[in-house]
Parts: C-alpha cells; structure tokens; sequence
C-alpha cells in the first residue's frame, strides 16, 4: 500500500464538523483583501493630505476638506472593483494555488492602480507631482502588506486542523496514480478521508485511502458536515448515483472538482495524455478566448518584439564577433519548424553549434552536449541563442508565449506514440512557454510526453494572469543561467 506523504488516512477524530467549510475560508479570504485594500487607501489618503492638498473632484469643494477625501475614497473603492473585474482572483482555481493566487491578486492590485492613476491624473489639473506621490505610497504599502497577509492566510489555511476534508466519489484505474501524484508533490494537500462506490473495489492494494461507504454514507457525513471538497474520479461523471451525490452536496457549500480538474489546477498540467477517451480533454481546447484576452496577447507580442528588436541590434556585434572568433562558420542559424496548424517555417536562431553537429541526422539536445560551443554555451545558458526570433514575432509566425515549435522530424514520430501532441498546433508557437519553466529540457519521449502535459494546460487555461506568471518565472530562469 502506498502511503500519502503529508494526507494521513481515515480515522475517527477527522469525522467530525470542519471548523471552517471551503465557502468560510473563500469568505474571509474576501473579506481580508477588501479590509485591507480600503485601510491602505484610507491610510494613503490621509498621509497625502497633511502634506499636499487634495484637488477636489466634485464643484464647490474645498482642498483637503472631507468631502474631498471622501469622494476619492469611493473612487479607490470603484477602482478596486475595476482591478477584481479584470484579474477575477477569487475564482475557485486559484483556491488550489498559493502562488497563482497570490500573483491573480497582485494582478487585481496593478488594475486597480491605473484606474486610479487615470482618475487622479484626469483631476489633479495637470499635477503630476501629487499624481506620482499618491499612487506611490498607496503602491509601497499595499504591495507589502498584501504580500504579508496572504502568506498569513496560507499558513492558517494549511494546518492540519484547517486543511479541506476531502472524499472520492467512485474509482478507476487512475485514481490512485493521480492522487498520490498530488500528495508526493510537495505542495499543501486536502486531508482525504477515504473515497465511496456503491461496491468496494475488489483489490484494496490498488487503492491508498479507505472504503468509507455507498451512496448513505456520504450523504450522512454531508448532513453532519464532515466534508468539504468532493472528488468525481468516476469513468462516467453522469450516472445516476454520482449526480445524485453531487445533489446533496450542492446546498451544503461544498467545493465539487472532477479529479482532472483537481489535478490540474494543483499541479499545472493535464492529468492523462495516454487515456483511451481522450475526447472531454480535446473538447476543453475550442473554448473561445475573450477580446480583451487576445488584444492583451497581440501587444505583449508587438511591445516586445519591438523591444527585441532594439536589444538585438545592440547586442549583436559583440555576439556575431564572439561567434566567428570562436569557430568558423554562420552568425545566424535557420532551422524549418512545425508552427500554427502545422504550418512550416523557418526559425532564426544565433548558432550555437559546430557546422557539422548534425551530420548523421537530427538529434535531441543533451547536458554538456559536445556539439556545442564555447560561446554558444553562454549564449544557450542565458538563453541570448533565442533573441533573433523576435523577427519571426514580427512576421506573426511566432508569439512570445505559447509551445516550443518542434522540427518536423521529431513531429512525426511524437505524434504517432503521443496522440494528443498536435493539439499544441492550436495555437501559434512561443519563444517562452508554460512547458519551458515548469519542466526541463526534453531529450526522450518520456520528457516530451511531460512536456506536452503542460503545453496542454497552457491551451486549455490560457489568461492574463497565467502569461504574467510564465512572464515572471522566465525571467528568473534566465536570471539564474538554466539554459542548456
């Protein structure tokens, strides 16, 4: 039997009534952020005033009165509002998620700065100064404490006493796989008491949490309030017992997620890219992104392809010098690669390689690959060998998030063993990616099929507040020299 790393199993004292239910925890999560958020702008209003004088929004106000610090109080309110709207940080996904949590509120944060950096800057009369001076100090104090209450908030949260009791409704041949994924993974899990089927599951090896019961059972520790997170692992999520279930459960503030759900927003990728029925995953990857969504996407890909284009005329008579000195041979390296919807084109990339790397046919890339070199080791480590393909941004053949484009002689093969591989098509190829931070280089089938869970994810999950992660944690990879 498989034991949880940090989920004990059942065992009396967990049957009893949660202290504090998913909806409580959501509540004062809320609850906390908008106190917060309203105390710093209070806090902020007041510091600005003693030194400068408010300008008034409305007619016939005095600087600095009451009336006036009011009115930009309910503007910062709006603005709050405005910023919640748009980052939408209290979405049941990023209940599962410390780091996404956090960042989709700092997100709601910065959305409420420019709305009320617009509307001090439309009224302020052109006074700059005290536009910068309040937004500054509302940004200094907001940022830290927001920082310092969340961690607050997870601490509590993810002590044993407080931890969501959890319960599978039904099993398959997955099940145990996936749920103990979850809880090796090093990250909080919920405290699963055990999991119902109408029969026990003939092999109780196979499976690491305790038969609790049928249908009775659960809907008994329902009433009682014993349960506050279901798990639908069933094969076929619509039978009769489990959306009956899923019924009782319903008005009782219970949080219901399919395990691919679960799995998903917890660990950032897809649960299965080997099932027989792959049909519910390929359907979740025609949902139709927002305008908003997409003109996000097309400046973040102009603004720094724009900016790419500067730093890549800068930097490349020193890299081209470095190059040449270093072996003979081109500056720059075309390679034909599988783009959107199976387009062909050719990627530009500074060479990093000898001339004659691949003279026996292409192969994957290896630590300390003895192909490449000297410089092209910097350049690889800090990433610097990608920088050309802000011309293949520019020619909309490439976006600045999204997979890595693969060669078509590595295509063909992946798709014939990985089925789901040519839905990374969906979407236009990335110089950066949700894969290329999350999982390491892929040198074998196994590594790409890891890979490919998380290009799946992106697909599926594409957001704001996901591009600015993957945004954030290239950065550091570069910052730290993962390339290879």
């Amino acid at each position: 039997m498989v034991a949880f790393k940090s989920t004990p199993y059942c065992d009396n004292p967990l049957m009893q009534k949660s202290i504090l239910s998913a909806w409580h925890w959501r509540s004062i999560l809320i609850v906390g952020d908008t106190f917060l958020v309203l105390f710093t702008i209070l806090y902020t209003l007041l510091l600005s005033d003693q030194g400068q004088e408010i300008v008034p929004i409305v007619a016939n106000a005095l600087p600095g009165s009451a009336s006036v610090l009011l009115w930009w109080f309910v503007v910062g309110v709006l603005a709050w509002v405005v910023g919640v709207h748009i980052a939408n940080p209290y979405d049941r996904m990023y209940l599962l998620n410390f780091c996404r949590g956090v960042l989709s509120g700092y997100c709601a944060i910065w959305g409420m700065l420019c709305t009320w950096g617009a509307f001090l800057l439309t009224y302020s009369q052109g006074n700059l100064l005290l536009c910068l001076h309040i937004i500054l100090n509302y940004a200094l104090v907001i940022l830290l404490s927001f920082g310092f209450w969340r961690m607050c908030f997870a601490y509590c949260q993810n002590l044993f006493l407080f931890r969501p009791r959890t319960i599978i409704i039904g099993t398959n041949q997955m099940t145990d796989i996936l749920i103990n994924e979850l809880c090796w993974a090093g990250k909080p899990a919920p405290l699963l008491l055990g999991y119902v089927s109408e029969q026990a599951t003939d092999n109780q090896s196979m499976l690491s949490c305790p038969y609790l019961g049928g249908q009775d059972a659960l809907c008994s520790m329902i009433q009682h309030g014993c349960v506050d997170m279901l798990i639908v692992a069933t094969d076929n999520p619509f039978e009769s017992l489990v959306s009956q279930d899923i019924l009782h459960a319903t008005p009782h503030e219970i949080y219901i997620f399919s395990l691919a759900e679960l799995y998903e927003l917890s660990m950032g990728k897809v649960a299965s890219i080997h099932a027989e029925n792959t049909w519910p995953i390929v359907l979740t990857f025609y949902t139709q992104l927002s305008l908003g969504y997409r003109c996000w996407h097309w400046l973040l890909d102009m603004c720094f392809a724009l900016l790419g284009s500067c730093l890549l005329i800068l930097v490349l008579p020193m890299i081209a010098t470095l190059i040449c000195l270093d072996s003979p041979g081109p500056i720059f390296y075309w390679q034909e690669r599988v783009g959107h919807r199976g387009r062909l084109f050719r990627i530009l990339k500074f060479r990093s390689m000898r001339v004659d790397a691949e003279q026996c046919g292409a192969s994957w890339a290896t630590p300390m690959d003895l192909r490449v070199t000297r410089v092209g080791r910097i350049l690889r480590a800090l990433h610097l060998d990608e920088l050309p393909q802000v011309i293949n941004i520019l020619r909309g053949e490439m976006s600045l998030i999204g997979p890595r484009p693969e060669r078509l002689s590595f295509v063909l093969p992946l798709e014939q063993a990985l089925p789901l591989f040519q839905y990374r098509l969906a979407i236009k190829p990335g110089l950066t990616g949700w894969a290329q931070v999350k999982a390491p280089y892929a040198s074998s089938l196994p590594e790409s099929a890891i890979k490919l869970q998380h290009d799946l994810y992106y697909i599926k999950h594409q957001s704001f507040t996901l591009d600015i992660c993957i945004l954030f944690k290239t950065i550091i990879e570069i910052f730290w020299c993962s390339g290879r």
